[in-house]
């Protein structure tokens, strides 16, 4: 099975695009997360830790496209955009939320000075089974008391296509998300026009976006990336049609082995049901009965029960 290549190849929720924006354009990135993590005092600055756009995406194996983030408290944020479900989701977002605080410690800091991480994670797809909300946090509890275990790291989930749908009216303190919401779904350069006329930060991003499109060095790479990105993919999915046909038919087969047996099961067990029912009228004890046919003698009572 083949996954057609988009016509429109610079969609924000691409995580390649979604870098080559963020990634150089630091006062987008700072605006973006003010409007997801909300702090109590706004984000002055962010600093990127890997700015750096792969040559290529060969294989996709070992290619960091999520964005590395210290922001001016010294916190530090992990920013991924995600198009494509793996199924994976909440093990992979714990991962990078552990390997980020551990890296962010140094050998022989105290745990109390562990920064504080955030983990920011746009996913183009639905994940949490709840239709009512789209920015989800995440963090560690105590289950059985509701309270906070650790306050140092905390998960943030958005759902585009649920905010996309999203009342604006329903949700008063996620307007400047919203208006994030409208740039990050993208799908043609006709909506790359409307949200330049939204104005503020979200139509600076589809400046940058539109020089993205023009550059044509930057058309090649983007172009390699996701071709890579759904020749990947569509070489998965090949391997799991064929996997869930190779299932159905070994399935088919146990089931009409299973049905042979269980017929000649209940052929027997019925042969034998009926001779109980002779020998008994020739006087035969339960016992002798139950010795002559190999059962219990409980089922040779259930038997002549079923046949009186």
């Amino acid at each position: 099975m083949s996954v057609s290549k988009p016509h429109f190849l610079f969609r924000p929720v691409y995580d390649i695009v979604f870098k080559m924006v963020f990634a150089t354009r630091q006062d987008l990135l700072t605006s973006l997360l003010n409007a997801v993590l909300q702090p109590d005092e706004p984000i002055t600055d962010v600093t990127v830790l890997n700015p750096e756009i792969p040559p290529d995406r060969h294989g996709l194996k070992g290619v960091v496209l999520d964005l590395l983030v210290t922001l001016n408290d010294d916190s530090r944020a992990i920013v991924e955009m995600q198009a494509i479900d793996r199924g994976n989701q909440p093990e992979r977002s714990t991962f990078y939320m552990a390997r980020v605080t551990s890296n962010a410690m140094l050998r022989g800091e105290r745990y109390e000075a562990i920064p504080r991480v955030f983990g920011v994670f746009f996913l183009d797809y639905d994940q949490i089974q709840a239709p009512d909300g789209f920015h989800w946090t995440i963090t560690y509890h105590i289950d059985q008391l509701g309270t906070r275990w650790a306050s140092n790291s905390m998960i943030h989930v958005v759902e585009l296509r649920k905010a996309f749908r999203a009342t604006r009216a329903k949700w008063p303190r996620e307007q400047n998300l919203l208006d994030w919401i409208q740039f990050l779904k993208i799908q043609s350069a006709k909506d790359v026009q409307k949200v330049k006329q939204m104005g503020g930060d979200v139509a600076k991003a589809a400046r940058a976006l539109e020089d993205i499109m023009n550059d044509p060095d930057a058309r090649t790479v983007v172009d390699d990336h996701v071709s890579a990105m759904f020749d990947h993919y569509s070489s998965i999915r090949a391997h799991e049609l064929r996997g869930e046909e190779r299932g159905r038919e070994l399935g088919e087969r146990i089931g009409e082995e299973r049905g042979r047996k269980i017929g000649e099961e209940l052929g027997v067990a019925k042969g034998k049901q009926l001779a109980a029912v002779g020998m008994k009228r020739n006087g035969m004890s339960f016992e002798q009965i139950a010795q002559v046919l190999d059962v219990s003698v409980d089922v040779i009572r259930e038997w002549l029960d079923e046949s009186a």
